[in-house]
């Protein structure tokens, strides 16, 4: 067999190098992949004196007097749910600025209006964290609101059940008769009025199960202390995980409008709602001044995803 000089060895080497780099060439610029993206808005800002989102307004005030703002919506344009904050702030001492949800249920019977508030943005795991939900409300037609707690009974992260906080069954029932229930009307009250705010010894009832009468069959009930011990129903205990709170109001005895402002939980301020895919989010800044204010504000509400 004829021997390889050096030479030629190293010219060998020097074609397989040759060889090998024009691949390498070749491999890297084999494929590329480009995305020119433009991003739309996930929240719009709509209503009076609104334009590409940005609101103005001009109006007059008399010390000690309350204002209020017009109406806007929030209208989720995005596949997702996207938590929001509404924040309000004045340039000048003397004026006290508060959101109100508006909320309204209608035609076809069992239409819902709602502001939901994921359970992470309030602090909240499981059921066992839970110790208090307060509001205030007024009511101007219909049946008083109510709050759900939504609970994920298999740890999908998804709501399967909810408890449900309503007047007519938080503690002793009525008749389920509107004009007969003692919850004052067109007057700011707090919670459910003379039916207090949901603490351990508030009911609420089983949303798969049957809606009442309390006793009736299908009729699943306990306060919120029997629901953590596990004692109410097998598939829900202290360690229950709460996907969100919904407050809200319905249709499903009477069309119901009112507002909604100080939404608490556990003690604490909720301030970051959740825009649901394809909904929206109607409210108003009222603003109170003080008797002493005078001359100029300027009264700033920013919508903000977050």
């Amino acid at each position: 067999m004829k021997k390889i000089g050096k030479n030629g060895i190293i010219a060998i080497l020097i074609g397989l190098l040759m060889v090998s780099g024009a691949s390498a060439v070749l491999l890297v610029k084999y494929g590329s992949i480009t995305q020119n993206v433009e991003v739309d808005r996930s929240l719009t800002l709509t209503g009076n004196g609104c334009t590409d989102n940005v609101c103005t307004s001009t109006t007059t005030a008399t010390g000690g007097e309350t204002i209020l703002s017009e109406e806007y919506t929030i209208t989720s344009q995005t596949s997702v749910d996207v938590p929001a904050s509404i924040d309000n702030t004045a340039d000048e001492a003397g004026a006290a600025m508060i959101t109100h949800y508006l909320l309204s249920a209608g035609s076809p019977q069992g239409t819902e209006s709602r502001i939901r508030i994921n359970a992470e943005d309030a602090g909240i795991s499981t059921l066992s964290d839970l110790t208090s939900i307060s509001f205030d409300q007024y009511v101007t037609a219909g049946y008083i609101g109510h709050v759900d707690v939504l609970v994920d009974t298999d740890g999908d992260g998804v709501k399967d059940d909810a408890l449900v906080f309503e007047y007519d069954k938080i503690s002793a029932p009525s008749d389920q008769t509107v004009a007969n229930m003692n919850y004052a009307r067109n007057t700011w009250v707090t919670s459910f009025d003379d039916k207090g705010s949901v603490s351990d010894t508030s009911k609420a009832w089983l949303s798969s199960g049957a809606p009442g009468p309390v006793g009736g069959a299908g009729f699943v009930y306990g306060t919120l202390a029997d629901w953590k011990a596990g004692s109410v129903d097998a598939s829900i205990d202290q360690d229950t995980a709460i996907v969100a709170f919904e407050f809200e109001v319905d249709s499903w005895i009477e069309t119901s409008t009112e507002k909604m402002k100080n939404i608490r939980i556990n003690g604490n301020v909720a301030n970051i709602l959740t825009a649901q895919s394809g909904k929206t989010i109607n409210f108003q800044v009222s603003t109170e001044f003080a008797n002493n204010a005078e001359g100029s504000y300027v009264l700033t509400t920013e919508v903000t995803p977050q």
